[in-house]
């Protein structure tokens, strides 16, 4: 797929600094020191730490003031309940001394540990940035800001010049302003030799941004880590952690997951707007018989409705969708998520943990004592999910879920590979939806073109078999379907924002039959195609009668 541009892609150099870089030497000789340290501390019965590998909790720096830090010679460096961990180059100074005795007052249990001096250099600085409270979490950028930032935003080349004179919080305010004009879903921060690429996904496509230098890049990632609550100093292994930003009135949510790489930490920040509005069939583009379907499936007051595709196709904004349109006041609503993605009114929306134990299947058996009419889980993924989930349908639940398949009739093998009886899945199913979505073509400057030659023979083909299925099929009578140009209004690309392409396949009694005959995929589709499935091609080709997309578009998702 052709890249956004937004004029972005013209600073390729990284922004130079002078940053002081640590030689061999100068290693050696920190290392003699720390062993220095540790040797001390050995020699009095005190435990020792080099804060440089030690996982910081990030809440312990708030308990003492930098002042008192540089006074007392320590630091706080982890905090659980009434336990308090010290790190202190002097352990006889007089500060550190009342400072402890202050919280042991207050009933805490503190530890000490010795530290070298270097240890403390390098924590204080993390105060600097930290501690102060000058993170994320406080950020709010109003009419003013973005008014400020909106050239620099459309030319993202022209705000890299200004970096070298910028603080480290103004550059990563700058990058998450851009995340927002740009409408993008994802920021992506990829370190490589000696750079950091920083990229947006813009419409479900990847776009280069600017590089950034690996000093610039730490200062950002110790920032971001703080802010959602990530352990400081722990690069050696995945971490996942929230944070959030205010902009122009609205809270911007962003889920945060890091991943050890060969040249540091890579980051993926997943933006999620807790004011979107939800969206409505018209907007996810449900129309004719698939939206007669599925609203005729939301009537049911039990059964398994799935939504499947690929990550990123959209399944969770028609799961969100769907349960908009059931939640009224008759209805009790309860979800199973990972993670929480918008919040509902009326809905109770618990968290799933995996980490602690609390999984799909454990809260899934819980929710079944809260005598819920309607379960959303976000994705069933195991045996004993699907097991309950399956149950759940079959006496007299309303099942919500996700899974993940290539289209609507895969979803049958793929719940008969987790382990679900044979005998059950029929049953247990009303329908399944297959989506994937597409960019819609830029209506400031997409371009004519004659539908002719092979594409209308292709497109004549496909609507003809649509209409063998679906004789009552609508298709629009055209004789030009549209491409993408490029413009300053949608970044050069020919596209500005997403619909989705659906194949929904209604669970008839005879569909039913063939599961429990063990029939195979193509006589499963066969017998949805008899029932009235729209493929997922063919509605792409109805969306590019209808102008909304491109034959690129819906071909670089589909198969034909």
């Amino acid at each position: 797929m052709p890249s956004k541009s937004f004029d972005f892609g013209a600073s390729q150099t990284p922004i130079k600094t002078n940053a002081p870089l640590i030689s061999h030497v100068d290693q050696i000789n920190l290392d003699f020191k720390e062993k220095e340290v540790e040797k001390y501390a050995k020699e009095h019965k005190l435990g020792y730490v080099n804060l440089r590998n030690f996982p910081i909790n990030p809440d312990a720096l708030v308990l003492v003031s930098k002042d008192d830090a540089v006074e007392g010679r320590f630091v706080p460096i982890h905090a659980a309940g009434k336990e308090l961990r010290f790190a202190a180059v002097d352990p006889t100074n007089a500060k550190l001394k009342e400072i402890a005795a202050s919280y042991t007052a207050k009933g805490f249990v503190v530890q000490l540990y010795l530290i070298s001096e270097e240890s403390l250099s390098f924590v204080l600085r993390l105060y600097d940035k930290q501690a102060e409270k000058v993170g994320v979490k406080v950020l709010e950028l109003n009419e003013d800001a973005l008014e400020s930032y909106d050239k620099e935003i459309a030319k993202m080349s022209a705000l890299v010049e200004h970096f070298q004179s910028m603080s480290d919080v103004d550059i990563l305010n700058a990058i998450l302003l851009g995340s927002v004009k740009t409408h993008a879903s994802d920021i992506h921060f990829q370190p490589e030799k000696g750079r950091v690429l920083l990229r947006y996904r813009i419409d479900g496509v990847l776009h280069q941004i600017f590089i950034l230098p690996p000093d610039i890049y730490e200062n950002i990632l110790t920032n971001l880590k703080f802010s959602a609550s990530m352990k400081l100093n722990v690069g050696y292994k995945p971490q996942d952690g929230k944070l959030n930003f205010q902009v122009t009135g609205r809270q911007i949510d962003i889920r945060m997951s890091t991943l050890p790489t060969e040249f540091g930490e890579a980051v993926v920040m997943r933006l999620l707007d807790s004011k979107k509005s939800i969206a409505t069939f018209d907007s996810l583009g449900l129309v004719g018989r698939n939206r007669a379907v599925l609203e005729a499936a939301l009537q049911k007051s039990e059964g398994m409705l799935l939504v499947t595709g690929p990550t990123g196709s959209g399944k969770t904004t028609t799961l969100y969708t769907v349960l908009h349109m059931l939640n009224t006041p008759d209805v009790k609503i309860i979800t199973l998520e990972d993670p929480i993605e918008y919040h509902l009114e009326n809905i109770s929306q618990s968290q799933i943990r995996e980490t602690e134990g609390y999984t799909f299947a454990l809260g899934l058996r819980a929710i079944l004592r809260q005598d819920p009419n309607i379960i959303m889980v976000g994705e069933i993924r195991d045996q004993e999910t699907a097991d309950i989930a399956v149950q759940s349908a079959l006496t007299g639940h309303v099942m919500l879920s996700t899974v993940h398949t290539n289209s609507a009739v895969e979803t049958i093998p793929r719940l008969l590979n987790m382990g679900v009886k044979r005998y059950l899945v029929g049953p247990a199913l009303n329908t399944i939806v297959a989506q994937r979505l597409v960019r819609k073509a830029c209506t400031a400057c997409r371009k004519e073109v004659p539908l002719t030659g092979k594409i209308a023979a292709e497109m004549t083909a496909a609507m003809t078999e649509a209409k063998k299925a679906q004789p009552e099929l609508e298709i629009p009578s055209v004789n030009h379907i549209y491409e993408a140009v490029g413009c300053p209004a949608c970044g050069n690309t020919g596209y500005a924002g997403q619909v989705a392409l659906f194949e929904i396949l209604n669970v008839t009694k005879a569909f039913e039959e063939l599961i429990l005959a063990e029939a195979t995929p193509r006589e499963m589709i066969a017998q949805a195609q008899k029932d009235g499935m729209v493929t997922l091609y063919q509605d792409g080709l109805l969306k590019v009668l209808a102008g909304l997309t491109t034959i690129a578009e819906v071909m670089s998702v589909t198969s034909a």
